[in-house]
């Protein structure tokens, strides 16, 4: 083990006369909390389901405040506990049956227009430094860090893990966050936490058809406006003494589709899969390629992977289908001993696996004459030649007829 701190409206104020009298009032702002996180003896699996023992020693946050208002809420509950690896947090949510859907399913899209929950940690570095945990209902995580020098770094990644389950009256969820990239600058000693609720509630006119939304921010902090206010996050106890060690951390960073091929007198496809082991301690992955095309079933394919202390790597996976065509692709990263889930994601496959595209190529100041069709073919090398493409008017029969000479 090593000790963590070893580790990689403007005020204004106005003063009233009255006749000799004079008197001024200010409304105290709220102290920042202060949190103690107990060590848990097993670690939960982060599957949203809140399930595990460890969950029943942790401490508890309830009756959050509403931001924004001088309220608080007790439909929430917040759980956080931790081990010398990781600092877990836990969510049950309660939402109204009215909800809007979730329209954002990939990874650093913007979720936190959506119902959502946040964890933002300060590792005391400077008083603006914060990292921020974002996770909707469905599952889907986004983080962003931010400090004054350098604003928002919205392509910052690190490896953390998150899931969430929908439940009937809302949803539950579990954010596990490694000690050791949270405190790999900054000083433990004045590290700060802060949870959020957001709640995205569908404002309906008396015709009962939607006119706006509201968003219902839950702050354990006494946040006056957003989460954007590190100054008023909570202190956490006993940080400094603590020890910590370095999990394995595997990270997806990207995965990219190739084109159609031919292999054993079969179709198939390949995914390459970056992958980066952010700490000094090895271990292996299952990476599973899970391919829907637009007509048939589901296939997946899964390789085990190895990854050494701190190595970057480009894992090919060979996909093979029944037929080229349109399909959706995703790719999920699995902890080798459980089989949990710890990254997921949706590929691009709009440039290499559609078979045939086509748009006109033509804007405002075009002229009919002057319009042309862009048609995209993407079979096997070899298999494109002699295609021949014929472009139909409407009631005009075949306008065109062209015969390719390759594979796109």
């Amino acid at each position: 083990m090593r000790p963590f701190r070893d580790l990689t409206l403007r005020a204004a104020s106005i003063t009233w006369l009255v006749l000799l009298t004079s008197s001024a009032t200010c409304a105290a702002e709220p102290d920042p909390p202060t949190l103690g996180i107990p060590l848990c003896t097993r670690s939960p699996i982060v599957d949203g389901l809140l399930a595990d023992p460890c969950w029943e020693g942790a401490t508890t946050i309830r009756n959050l405040h509403v931001v924004g208002t001088d309220t608080r809420t007790g439909d929430h509950k917040v759980l956080v506990t931790a081990d010398r690896k990781w600092l877990y947090v836990a969510f049950n949510v309660a939402l109204p049956a009215d909800r809007n859907p979730i329209t954002f399913t990939t990874h650093d899209s913007k979720v936190h227009r959506e119902d959502h929950v946040l964890v933002a940690y300060g590792p005391g570095a400077e008083p603006q430094t914060f990292y921020a945990f974002w996770l909707n209902r469905e599952g889907v995580r986004a983080e962003s860090r931010f400090s004054a020098e350098k604003g928002w770094e919205i392509f910052w990644d690190i490896p953390w893990r998150g899931a969430a389950v929908q439940t009937g009256t809302g949803y539950t969820a579990e954010i596990a966050l490694p000690w050791c990239l949270l405190g790999a600058t900054g000083d433990p000693a004045k590290a700060t936490l802060n949870v959020i609720v957001n709640s995205v509630v569908p404002v309906r006119d008396q015709h009962h058809v939607k006119a706006s939304d509201r968003h219902e921010i839950a702050s354990w902090a006494p946040v006056a406006r957003s989460f954007r206010e590190p100054e008023r996050f909570g202190s956490i106890m006993g940080l400094a003494e603590m020890s910590v060690d370095a999990p394995f951390l595997p990270h997806l960073s990207g995965a990219t589709v190739t084109g159609y091929r031919i292999t054993d007198g079969g179709y198939s496809y390949a995914l390459a899969v970056d992958l980066r082991n952010f700490t000094s301690v090895p271990g292996a992955v299952e990476i599973q390629v899970i391919d829907q095309p637009e007509k048939g079933p589901i296939h997946q394919v899964c390789q085990h992977v190895t990854l050494t202390a701190a190595e970057r790597k480009t894992a090919e996976i060979l996909v093979p289908v029944t037929r080229p065509g349109a399909r959706t692709v995703s790719v999920r990263v699995l902890e080798s001993s459980s089989g949990a889930v710890l990254q997921e994601d949706l590929v691009d496959t709009s440039t290499a696996l559609d078979v045939f595209s086509a748009y006109l190529d033509r804007n405002y100041y075009t002229a009919e004459r002057d319009a042309v069709a862009v048609c995209h073919v993407r079979l096997p090398p070899g298999r494109g030649h002699g295609l021949v493409l014929r472009a139909f008017g409407r009631g005009k029969g075949c306008l065109i007829e062209q015969r390719t000479t390759g594979g796109t």
